[in-house]
This record gives structure tokens, C-alpha cells and sequence, in this order.
């Protein structure tokens, strides 16, 4: 598989919502935690960053949501 060089970064789901991000993301099961791509870090905005909780390659984000604790799908 190809990875791409894109910045992922994780972001309580309550941040996401209040800072207007959208649905077309992945939550984890439990719907707390929600998983954001950017094309670099430079493109995450400052009151994301202030927000995130972790970030991830392209790599490890795939890794860490083909874990049980998050969803399979995106959603609709």
C-alpha cells in the first residue's frame, strides 16, 4: 500500500462540533473522539491545534482505525 504524506490528528468529538468541523470524519465507537486529515501540518487551523489530542502519519492513522475501538466505515 501506498501512504500518503497527509497530517491526521485526533480531536474530542464535543471540540469538533463546537468548532464547526463537520461530519465527513471518523469517530471511534464510543462517538468521543474524532480522527481529522490535513494535507500538512501548516493547514491545521491554530484552534484545532490548540484542541488536538495526538497526531499520526498516514500509516499510523490507518493502524490505529483498524483497531476494534473505532468505527469501520465513514460516515454517509
Amino acid at each position: 500500500m501506498e501512504y500518503n504524506s497527509n497530517t491526521y490528528l485526533t480531536i474530542a468529538h464535543t471540540d469538533c462540533e463546537a468548532l464547526g468541523l463537520g461530519e465527513g470524519h471518523r469517530t471511534n465507537n464510543t462517538g468521543d473522539i474524532c480522527i481529522m486529515e490535513y494535507p500538512t501540518t501548516d493547514a491545521i487551523p491554530t484552534e484545532v491545534a490548540a484542541l488536538m489530542l495526538a497526531t499520526y502519519t498516514h500509516e499510523e492513522a490507518l493502524a490505529l482505525v483498524a483497531g476494534s475501538e473505532w468505527v469501520s466505515e465513514l460516515p454517509l
